[in-house]
């Protein structure tokens, strides 16, 4: 029996009309509303807001496990679509690359041959300089340049498009010691980990500790 794939799916997109996402909706707007109206001034205020932020770390958990349940099918549907899109490009990718740098080479290879050329007159020019000063004046040396191929064309058009050379200007750091100090970054992500790891001092960095809350509901 042949197989048969679904190419089209059915899909929730309206959690605003889900009688559970609207109850959550309700609570989280009363547990606003407290939280704008509360003081903090006694002990147990901050018991009282404990149980808030109890109700609130819940709720907000229910919320995300009620957001994937929106989102998971979705993802997959995307990730699977993307994946399908993928390897249909991916020839159509390779087939850019290897092109472009058959080009490429062969615009390289022209300039070498220019500069090879050049370089054997420039040579020639320089050789029979040197002679006749030797030889007060007399050259015996062959002087005839040889010929310079033209240079490979920059920009090509066609009845189905045009191809031309773009020159991107590009950086590489040869000495980080001597670059202004504006264009060296910090490492964030390896400053954090350090951080957190309780490395006790790094010159140039200080460490601190800043308060927050965590709150962990039964």
């Amino acid at each position: 029996m042949e197989e048969i794939i679904a190419t089209t799916a059915s899909i929730a997109i309206r959690p605003d009309l889900d009688e559970k996402v609207r109850l959550l909706s309700g609570h989280i707007k009363g547990l606003l509303i407290a939280a704008q109206t509360r003081t903090v001034k006694t002990d147990q205020d901050v018991v009282d807001a404990t149980k808030d932020l109890s109700l609130i770390a819940g709720l907000g958990k229910s919320l995300e496990e009620k957001r994937k349940e929106y989102t998971a099918p979705l993802n997959e549907y995307l990730k699977a679509i993307n994946e399908a899109f993928k390897k249909l490009s991916e020839p159509l990718t390779e087939a850019k690359r290897t092109t472009d740098n058959r080009i490429l080479s062969y615009r390289a290879e022209i300039a070498r041959q220019r500069a090879e050329a050049e370089e054997i007159n420039r040579q020639k020019i320089e050789l029979a300089r040197r002679e006749a000063a030797l030889n007060q004046g007399e050259i015996t040396v062959d002087t005839t340049p040889v010929p310079v191929p033209e240079e490979a064309v920059s920009k090509v058009h066609t009845d189905m498009g045009t191809t031309g050379i773009v020159h991107n200007r590009k950086y590489r750091v040869v000495d980080f010691a001597l670059l202004p100090d504006t264009y060296k970054l910090e490492n964030s992500v390896l400053l954090g980990k350090v951080c957190r790891a309780g490395i006790p001092e790094i010159a140039g960095v200080e460490f601190y500790f800043e308060e927050s809350l965590r709150t962990t509901p039964s």
